[in-house]
């Protein structure tokens, strides 16, 4: 298998706390999120066509959060192409509220709207892949 680099190493995307999600409208389009080693949140685009593995840039779908995250999870948009959701603890919130944030995506780029903090202590949250978010 031949991992392309593109704008990220595959040394870039260690971390803890992965979870990812297979693009429903775009064959071979997946998004990868974690909380990287230096406890921040970090999102990413990964394409697969044949053996190559090509990694899109990672961008932080809000400020650092400042500690390691272990509430995190990412799923695309189900009715909308191009539209994936994150959701996170955030330290911002000072209660550590979950935070979402919705991002458009071209290709392997992804452009974040601002993030929301949901506020009440904890709640289950469950994201749908085959209903959206």
């Amino acid at each position: 298998t031949r991992i392309n680099n593109g704008a990220a190493t595959p040394s870039d995307v260690s971390g803890y706390y992965p979870s990812i999600a297979a693009d429903p409208h775009t064959a071979g389009r997946y998004v990868l999120q974690y909380t990287d080693t230096s406890s921040n949140i970090n999102v990413q685009v990964i394409t697969v066509s044949g053996t190559t593995i090509t990694f899109g840039e990672s961008v932080s779908p809000g400020s650092d959060t400042g500690y390691t995250p272990t509430r995190t999870g990412v799923t695309w948009d189900n009715q909308t192409a191009d539209k994936i959701h994150t959701i996170y603890s955030d330290s911002e919130s000072s209660n550590f509220y979950p935070t979402v944030a919705a991002a458009t995506v071209s290709t392997r780029t992804l452009s974040f709207g601002t993030p929301e903090v949901v506020e009440s202590v904890y709640p289950v949250i469950t994201l749908l892949p085959m209903q959206g978010l």
